[in-house]
């Protein structure tokens, strides 16, 4: 009998490139408020929800899907670090 195997190709872009700039915008926004540069709006919050938290989790994924166990414990741990940034903000850590 004359089987056929169908393979899939994985055709999808680096994901890591969306999960560092997700971290990276996130704490130069948080940065520049701790500066006091900007006052804590709701861009910044929005910022820090949307795209430093679920651009890190969709990148995470991606790089699980991928094999890539490194990226994907790394996007997964900075994205718990990252979810102590708000309660910092409202306790006034670093602000004398």
């Amino acid at each position: 009998m004359n089987e056929s195997v169908t393979q899939l190709r994985d055709t999808t872009g680096n994901p890591a490139p969306l999960g560092l700039l997700g971290f990276g915008m996130t704490t130069v926004l948080l940065n520049l408020h701790n500066a006091g540069l900007y006052e804590l709006n709701s861009m910044i919050l929005a910022m820090g929800i949307c795209y430093g938290g679920a651009a890190q989790i969709i990148a995470g994924i991606m790089e699980w899907r991928k094999g890539n166990t490194f990226a994907t414990t790394a996007f997964f741990l900075v994205l718990f670090g990252d979810a102590h940034h708000p309660a910092e903000i409202r306790m006034g850590y670093g602000h004398q």
